[in-house]
C-alpha cells in the first residue's frame, strides 16, 4: 500500500486541526500592501478647530453714576443693582452682533460721584440748557487720571448723568478708538434711569473699540434690518483690530452678576410716562410676539406699544423699540 509522505493542506484540515493557523492566514490577508486601495473610501467629516481663547476680546467695564443720576435711586443698592442689569442689556445687544467678533463684557466696577466730585467735573460744563457735552467729557477724562488707581482694571469707563445735553441730539460722547487710552471714558444721558440707554452704551463702549456703528445702526445691525456691510464681521473685524490684543485680556475681578435683564425688573407704565411726559392717560401693553425671547438672544422683533383709552374708538398707540428682556406677550395685555 503506498503511503503519501507529503499530504497536502486544505483549509478545512486547518479548521478542524489546527484553528489558530487559519486565523494568522486571515490577518495576514488583511495586511496586504495596498489592500485598502479596492474598498470604498468616505473622508472624515472636517471638524470645526477648537476656539483660541487668547482670540476672545474682553471688555473691563466700569460703570459710574455722577450725583445727578445716583439721586434717582432710593439708595447705593438700587444703583448697583440698575447698573448690573443694565449690563446684562448690554451683554444681549452684543450678542445680535457676529458671534465670531468674540466680545466678553466684564463688568469690574460700579459706583457713584459725591456732590463735589461731580461739581469738579462739570465746573465749566453746566448751561441753562444742559450739559455741554464736549467740555464735560474732557472734566472726566481729568477726573479717571487723576484717581487711577480707582479704574486700574478698568479698559473702558462709562459714566451716566440724569443732565440732558444742550445738543439734545447727542446721546452720548465718546473717542473713536480712545479704549486703553486717556480717552477710555464715554458720557451719556440717562435723566429717567429706566434702561433706556442700553443701546447707546453699547454702542458708546463700540465707539471706543474703533467701531461706528452710531446714529441707530447698532440696533439695525442686530436686528437684521440693514444690509450695511458695516456690519459685516469683516467690516467689523477691520476697525476692532486696529486697537492691540493686550487692551482686550480680563483684567481684575468681576462684579457678581445677576440674572434679570432690563424688562424683567423695569415698570413698563413708568417706561411709556417717561417717553410721553405729555401723555396724562397712557396705559401698556404688547404687540403679539412675532419670535421667542430668549434671555440673551435679542428680542427686537417685539415693541413695546404704549397706549391711551384702552378699548376705545379714541384709542392712540404710541410704538416704540423693545428693551432687552421684554416678554412679549407674557401679561396677554393688548390694545
Amino acid at each position: 500500500m503506498l503511503v503519501r509522505k507529503n499530504p497536502g493542506i486544505y483549509l478545512s484540515s486547518l479548521w478542524s486541526f489546527r484553528p489558530p493557523l487559519l486565523l494568522l492566514l486571515f490577518i495576514f490577508i488583511l495586511r496586504i500592501p495596498y489592500a485598502e486601495m479596492c474598498s470604498s473610501y468616505t473622508p472624515p467629516v472636517p471638524t470645526k478647530p477648537p476656539e483660541d481663547p487668547s482670540e476672545t476680546r474682553y471688555i473691563n467695564l466700569y460703570l459710574l453714576s455722577d450725583h445727578s443720576h445716583c439721586q434717582r435711586f432710593k439708595n447705593i443698592g438700587d444703583q448697583r443693582l440698575y447698573m448690573t442689569v443694565l449690563a446684562n442689556g448690554v451683554r444681549a445687544t452684543f450678542s445680535g452682533l457676529p458671534p465670531d467678533l468674540r466680545l466678553v463684557l466684564r463688568l469690574v466696577g460700579i459706583s457713584c460721584l459725591s456732590k463735589s466730585e461731580q461739581y469738579s467735573i462739570y465746573e465749566t460744563s453746566t448751561r441753562r440748557r444742559g450739559l455741554d457735552g464736549h467740555s464735560a467729557l474732557w472734566g472726566l477724562k481729568k477726573y479717571v487720571y487723576q484717581n487711577k488707581t480707582e479704574f486700574e482694571k478698568a479698559t473702558v469707563i462709562v459714566m451716566l448723568t440724569a443732565f440732558n445735553f444742550q445738543d439734545r441730539s447727542q446721546t452720548g460722547y465718546s473717542s473713536l478708538g480712545g479704549i486703553c487710552t486717556i480717552d477710555n471714558v464715554a458720557l451719556i444721558s440717562d435723566p429717567d434711569a429706566m434702561y433706556r440707554v442700553q443701546d447707546w452704551v453699547a454702542e458708546h463702549i463700540l465707539k471706543l473699540m474703533a467701531i461706528d456703528l452710531g446714529n441707530g445702526l447698532l440696533a439695525k445691525c442686530v436686528r437684521n434690518e440693514t444690509e450695511s456691510d458695516q456690519c459685516s464681521l469683516e467690516k467689523l473685524n477691520a476697525s476692532v483690530t486696529r486697537i492691540p490684543k493686550e487692551c482686550f485680556q480680563p483684567r481684575g475681578q468681576e462684579v457678581s452678576r445677576v440674572t434679570s435683564l432690563p424688562g424683567d425688573v423695569v415698570d413698563l407704565f413708568k417706561l411709556c410716562k417717561a417717553m410721553y411726559p405729555k401723555k396724562m392717560d397712557l396705559d401698556y401693553c404688547f404687540e403679539h410676539e412675532i419670535s421667542g425671547a430668549h434671555r440673551f438672544i435679542p428680542v427686537y422683533n417685539c415693541e413695546l406699544t404704549c397706549c391711551t383709552e384702552k378699548d376705545t374708538i379714541h384709542q392712540t398707540l404710541y410704538r416704540t423699540e423693545s428693551i432687552q428682556g421684554l416678554r412679549c406677550g407674557v401679561e396677554n395685555k393688548f390694545c
